[in-house]
């Protein structure tokens, strides 16, 4: 499950390196921790084709009026309950996802991600190598919002030791692959995870935790 992640102001440098077109209504001086229910950035098709569209959404889908996507991601937040994670393995053949897998495929930038081990601390994912990971998803349009939802996979060896899922990673190469060409969906869902550090952020013990 991917419930939290975070950017930097190189986040925002890739963005702008990368994406052909940028239509972002986003406050980059409040860099931080990305939240459900929150907007952020995101790169997609470019309307009419070609490179890659820099714009932002917001993260989940609303729960009110759809059905349960059964073992996927869900997050209480402001908003009511949100839909934040889907099961590569299984998101084409979930009725709520499958049409936004095969059409509206997007990657969402991040310096990296936080998971919480069973004893409630925090570890943050990262490539050291990189400043810049790129988490797969896909959106739908709920009204005229449009609403973003973090793909997730088995855990490899680097994160099954805090968690047995982790966000779907895909090379900065491949972006243009994955949201462009249709033929390759169910390759890249099957993609293998990506080797990440990992840096504990330990609780404070108090006299009730003994």
């Amino acid at each position: 499950m991917c419930g939290r992640y975070f950017i930097s102001e190189e986040t925002e440098k890739d963005i702008r390196r990368i994406a052909a077109r940028l239509d972002l209504d986003i406050d980059w001086s409040a860099k931080g921790d990305i939240y459900p229910s929150q907007k952020a950035a995101v790169l997609s098709a470019m309307p009419g084709g070609g490179g890659l569209y820099a714009s932002d959404m917001g993260w989940g889908f609303p729960m009110a009026g759809n059905p349960r996507a059964g073992d996927q991601g869900e997050r209480k937040a402001a908003g009511g309950r949100l839909l934040i994670n889907a099961r590569a393995e299984t998101a084409l053949q979930k009725p709520l996802f499958s049409a936004s897998v095969l059409g509206r495929r997007i990657a969402i930038p991040a310096a990296g991600f936080y998971e919480w081990d069973k004893a409630g601390d925090k570890v943050s994912f990262f490539m050291p190598e990189q400043a810049t990971i790129y988490l797969a998803g896909f959106y739908q349009i709920f009204g005229t919002d449009p609403r973003f939802v973090i793909l997730t996979r088995a855990a490899n060896e680097c994160m099954a030791p805090v968690h047995d899922r982790m966000p779907l990673i895909l090379p900065e190469r491949e972006l243009c692959d994955w949201i462009y060409e249709d033929g390759k969906t169910g390759e890249y869902l099957r993609y293998e995870g990506a080797h990440l550090s990992r840096k504990q952020e330990f609780r404070q013990m108090s006299l009730f935790d003994l």
